[in-house]
């Protein structure tokens, strides 16, 4: 009995000057850096996520049919691709929307790989960006400016 008496003391002991070594600020920052881990490793899951639930509900009762929204997402990723932007083409594609149309086209769009220096789909370099922010890298103020002028919901978009 003195054996296992002693034993559980011991232990005890450890555990406590264990509990008592680290600091109780410590424990946070590790959950914090823990947290901070996993939005890291999980990024791309937690952008489409986060886009897939903010068009799904605005993308609703638009004035397209799906292939028309199909066509104007492939027409605008073309006009931005590879080295110059057609920015005629972005206008062409974008008069006459509505919010609920451009959700949609945006929806369709989804996340692609964009490379901000050369402004192109680069899947190995490229971030995963929006159609938003594939538009906001390639127009300038002025040219966002133009596109306000042809659909006023943009100004809403923080463009």
């Amino acid at each position: 009995m003195a054996n296992v008496t002693t034993y559980k003391r011991k232990v005890g002991t450890a555990v406590k000057v264990a509990n008592k070594s680290i600091p109780f600020y410590y424990k946070w920052l590790f959950l914090a850096l823990g947290f901070l881990l996993v939005i890291f490793l999980f990024k791309s899951l937690f952008l489409r996520v986060f886009h897939f639930i903010r068009t799904l509900f605005l993308s609703v009762g638009t004035g397209l049919t799906s292939e028309q929204i199909r066509v104007k997402s492939d027409e605008l990723f073309q006009a931005m691709d590879g080295s110059g932007t057609d920015e005629n083409k972005i206008y062409q594609v974008l008069t006459g929307t509505t919010k609920k149309d451009f959700y949609a086209i945006s929806q369709e769009f989804g996340l692609k790989d964009y490379d901000r220096y050369f402004g192109r789909e680069d899947i190995i370099f490229g971030t995963k960006r929006t159609l938003e922010q594939w538009l906001s890298f390639e127009l300038n103020e002025n040219e966002k400016a133009q596109l306000k002028q042809i659909a006023p919901y943009f100004a809403e978009l923080g463009f």
